[in-house]
């Protein structure tokens, strides 16, 4: 008789960790890959597949579960965490069938688990959809580093019950929007306190700078944008540059946090 995996074990297993993939869990059964295309950034069901599955179980609810890659460089350095995108709450809570919905975080190279967060509609819940204004709300929110409150609105508007559960030697982030380990070695710390003192020093460099060279430009009263042999323009153009680079530095040192 065949041992059954648990979660965790599924998911470690994966055999492309950096992928997002979605799941099926009835309780006393092992969870089953329920993906019908899988991908780094998101991951579309099998609804036929889950209808068998349902019918197989006798209607029975059930818990989806899906993985969340923690870290892709080609994006940016940190890409997922234990918190649902604005579509995977419009599923979770258009599908009665789903019971709970659980957010896996992995690593995207190993593959270990970090941690998940978990998803429980209550009573309350039924009946209870986000309108467009509330997802436009929510993706605005999470797509420039305010998940947490966003999440937090979501949970209290909908009557969901949450928790965060991090892996052994793993903690939530001051934010409370990803999993990070909970003990750096002396060198990783210096490492990442050196990494976050250049990003803040390259943002507040950059803004500042460059306001001051688009703002002089301003208020010379020379506003032309099209290069030409006035070397005021070239000013401009550079100070903009520099603002674009002092604002992505800020995002991403706010990222990091």
């Amino acid at each position: 008789m065949t041992k059954k995996r648990s979660p965790r074990e599924i998911i470690e297993g994966k055999e492309r960790p950096h992928f997002e993939s979605v799941y099926v869990k009835f309780p006393g059964k092992e969870m089953e890959n329920v993906s019908m295309s899988e991908s780094f950034a998101m991951t579309v069901s099998d609804g036929e597949k889950i209808d068998n599955l349902i019918r197989k179980n006798n209607n029975r609810r059930y818990t989806d579960i899906h993985n969340h890659p923690s870290y892709l460089p080609f994006l940016g350095g940190f890409f997922g965490g234990p918190i649902p995108s604005s579509g995977d709450f419009v599923m979770f809570l258009d599908d009665d069938k789903i019971k709970t919905m659980v957010v896996a975080q992995n690593n995207a190279y190993s593959g270990k688990l970090e941690g998940y967060g978990v998803y429980k509609k209550t009573k309350k819940t039924s009946g209870k959809k986000p309108n467009l204004l509330q997802r436009f709300f929510y993706e605005t929110a999470t797509s420039i580093g305010l998940s947490k409150p966003a999440l937090n609105y979501y949970v209290d508007k909908f009557e969901i019950k949450h928790r965060f559960v991090p892996a052994k030697h793993y903690r939530l982030n001051n934010i409370q929007t990803k999993f990070i380990k909970s003990q750096q070695s002396g060198i990783e710390q210096k490492k990442k306190s050196l990494e976050d003192t250049l990003s803040a020093i390259i943002g507040i460099s950059g803004v500042v700078i460059g306001l001051f060279l688009i703002s002089s430009n301003l208020f010379s009263g020379n506003v032309q944008l099209s290069p030409g042999t006035n070397p005021v323009n070239w000013q401009l153009f550079l100070g903009i540059g520099l603002l674009i680079i002092g604002l992505v530095a800020g995002f991403f040192w706010f990222k990091r946090r």
